[in-house]
């Protein structure tokens, strides 16, 4: 029996929402230093994990997973992308994680994925020199 490792299930789930999250321009198993101009991106970071008892099935893994949702945020506002554009689209974004989380099914390495806390818009984040809104989406990943 093998145990899964967490970097392949953050991964699988990018590739998962890559599919799923059809707002974003990017999405990656890792964090990101330099979107290159990209957005709005989503990102995937490990936070923690849980071992259950080995089952006849194999070992119960369950991740905490960090999804960063990032939206551009207007330099200059106008009427084709303001303020409420970029909010709304983080919104957007937020949904559509939702969405993903609550319809897989029948995934080779995911069995479920459930909100572990309520995500946290937690304002502007600065990367590469460009200011975006972010929020974080904290999930628990359970794998066999």
């Amino acid at each position: 029996m093998t145990v899964v490792n967490r970097k392949d299930v953050r991964s699988a789930l990018a590739a998962y929402l890559q599919a799923s999250v059809t707002k974003a321009q990017a999405v990656y198993p890792y964090q990101v230093a330099d979107f290159n101009g990209a957005s709005p991106v989503v990102y995937i970071t490990s936070s923690g994990s849980a071992r259950d008892k080995l089952t006849g099935l194999g070992l119960n893994s369950n991740f905490v997973l960090n999804i960063h949702i990032f939206v551009l945020y207007p330099k200059k506002p106008d009427q084709s992308y303001s303020e409420q554009t970029a909010e709304n689209l983080l919104d957007d974004l937020e949904q559509e994680v939702a969405t993903a989380c609550l319809n897989i099914k029948n995934h080779s390495l995911i069995k479920a994925i459930m909100y572990d806390q309520p995500s946290n818009a937690d304002g502007m984040a600065e990367i590469a020199g460009e200011t975006y809104l972010h929020e974080i989406i904290s999930v628990n990943v359970n794998c066999f």
